[in-house]
């Protein structure tokens, strides 16, 4: 089989070799062949060295494929079961794992020192990052590395939710918990960043800043839920703009970098929440003084792979992927022939041997519609306003059934200026013998009840 590989730590080309094989399938053990797979910020760090990997090793650690082969003593999974590859699989039996912290079990690291491939041809072992290794067109790993999916959940998808989707969304859900109204920044808007805006929208967060020094990123931030976008240049006004100079409620540092977090931290409110999401190098020290650690009363909260159980977050994921409530590379959307078109030479790619490497979700310049096609978009989208398409009620008063506005990006600007608090609402009199029962309308409104009177 062919798997790309990288020989010294600090190249930046990866080479697609042939005469790669795997580790041979033992017991607890299940083969994959691999369909998809997904470029997550840790590979790149462990290509220049920021993360410790042994080389030469295969990268990739989002994956998701099909099991060819099962080992010994492997219940619960058979050939041709559609899966996903979990880099960080629970074992269920450790204190971290006993205590519901089965993101901090380090079982699943202990294959990450072991050669998982070999070159035949060199006769070189060659490592898997994270112990799994996915831009290979097949793997071996433990059956705990592979979580079933459904049949409806493409392949691509799938391997987004191994990891960066998971831990983007789960930074605001699990870990920050943003709540309803709050105010949120994101410093980072690359696959995990725009994760995390999501994951804040869900949350009801009422002002979501995206701060990133690419142009599309930012763009793609304001697209998947962002209320602004900066460049980071510009947070110190975005703070004093947004929250009066008073700092964010939530902020997300979602690149790794001490730098960064101390941005983030400087735009977090006395009281609010640092939460630390990029991977950064284990000699990059962020600094603090111990006044302002004391007085500012700042939480810090570190983020490992969405901080929750791993398996329901895949279950989450999933479920609101399907309730359209989370945009995953527009993949939810029913998709069109230039859509499509734009997808194939990808799958031709993958169907090829190579890997399926996209850095960042949803920087593919493609506008995806807002969720409901007859409203303008949010604030700051680039969504282009569109008219009001759905019909009037029957019975709204004539005047708003008749009229013919056209958003012109504000939502309000399309509903009349009063309507009933239900489309199919009955009316009733203030007082009478009938007061507080429903009154069938008979073609015309009560005169004391008609809206805008």
């Amino acid at each position: 089989m062919r798997a790309a590989v990288l020989r010294e730590t600090g190249q930046e080309k990866l080479e697609v070799l042939d005469g790669v094989e795997t580790r041979t399938l033992g017991p607890g053990q299940v083969r994959i062949r691999m369909r998809a797979a997904g470029v997550c910020h840790s590979d790149l760090s462990a290509m220049s060295g920021v993360l410790p990997q042994p080389a030469p090793f295969v990268p990739g650690h989002e994956g998701a494929g099909e099991i060819t082969e099962v080992g010994d003593g492997v219940t619960g999974l058979a050939p041709g079961d559609r899966v996903l590859v979990c880099w960080l699989p629970p074992c269920g039996t450790c204190p971290a794992c006993r205590r519901g912290q089965g993101r901090l079990c380090l079982a699943g690291f202990m294959s990450s020192g072991a050669p998982v491939f070999r070159h035949v041809p060199s006769a070189a072992d060659l490592f898997g990052f994270a112990g799994t290794g996915t831009f290979a067109e097949e793997a071996v790993t433990a059956a705990g590395c592979a979580v079933p999916i459904p049949d409806d959940l493409p392949y691509d998808i799938a391997a987004l939710i191994g990891c960066g989707v998971t831990t983007g969304l789960g930074a605001a859900l699990n870990t920050a918990a943003v709540t309803a109204g709050s105010s949120v920044v994101v410093i980072g808007c690359g696959g995990v960043g725009v994760c995390a805006v999501q994951g804040a929208r869900l949350s009801g967060a009422a002002a979501i800043v995206a701060v990133d020094p690419v142009a599309s990123r930012r763009e793609a931030a304001l697209r998947f839920g962002a209320t602004e976008a900066v460049h980071p240049d510009a947070l110190g006004d975005a703070v004093a703009r947004v929250t009066g100079g008073e700092g964010f409620d939530y902020a997300f540092e979602v690149v790794g970098k001490s730098a960064t977090a101390r941005a983030a931290y400087g735009a977090t409110r006395r009281g609010g929440t640092l939460c630390v999401v990029g991977a950064g190098a284990m000699d990059d020290l962020f600094q603090l003084n111990m006044f302002e650690l004391f007085f500012d009363e700042k939480r810090i909260l570190p983020s490992l792979y969405g901080g929750g159980d791993v398996l329901r977050s895949y279950e989450r994921v999933i479920a609101l992927w399907r309730a359209g409530r989370i945009d995953l590379a527009g993949a939810h959307h029913p998709p069109g022939p230039a859509r499509r078109d734009q997808r194939r030479p990808r799958r031709d790619a993958l169907r090829r041997g190579a890997a399926y490497l996209r850095r960042d979700i949803g920087d593919t310049g493609e506008e995806y519609p807002w969720p409901y096609p007859w409203r303008a978009g949010p604030p700051s989208s680039p969504v282009p306003d569109v008219a009001w398409a759905a019909p009037r009620p029957w019975n709204w008063p004539r005047s708003a059934r008749t009229s013919s506005s056209t958003t012109t990006g504000s939502r309000a600007a399309t509903a009349p200026a009063r309507r009933p608090a239900h489309p199919r609402r009955r009316w009733w009199p203030r007082s009478g013998r009938r007061a507080g029962r429903p009154r069938p309308i008979r073609g015309t409104w009560p005169t004391s009840r008609r809206p805008g009177t």
